[in-house]
């Protein structure tokens, strides 16, 4: 008779990693967009020289960030970014660039262009 034994690591496997990912996935789907006005996004811009968009390596433009290995990555394939949309459900821009809420910089300011770039970027899963 075949007798089934559960060890530690496929025990937290199983319990924990598995719904944790799962939670994340629904997580980052859930903030894919942000709702909010184009003044309310305009006063909450991150600016490259407050001090973690600095320690970051944030660009407003991607193409001028150092350290930026990937041509395709930016703010909008992000993990951590969230489109900016108003009430209708059209994207909002800030001086002619889209911009959107990154989840790094929320507790200050919050909202980054969508062509910019820092160094905790990480590619956000295909929709």
């Amino acid at each position: 008779m075949a007798r089934f034994t559960l060890n530690r690591r496929a025990f937290l496997m199983s319990v924990i990693a598995a719904p944790m990912a799962f939670v994340s996935a629904l997580a980052w789907a859930a903030r894919k967009t942000v709702t909010t006005t184009e003044a309310d996004a305009s006063k909450a811009l991150v600016k490259e020289t407050d001090a973690m968009p600095a320690a970051l390596k944030y660009k407003a433009d991607a193409k001028k960030a150092t350290g930026r290995t990937n041509p395709k990555a930016d703010c909008s394939n992000c993990m951590q970014y969230a489109q900016a949309v108003g009430a209708d459900g059209k994207d909002i821009k800030v001086n002619g660039a889209a911009v959107g809420s990154c989840a790094l910089f929320a507790s200050t300011k919050g909202y980054v262009t969508a062509g910019g770039w820092c160094m905790s970027w990480f590619q956000a899963p295909a929709a």
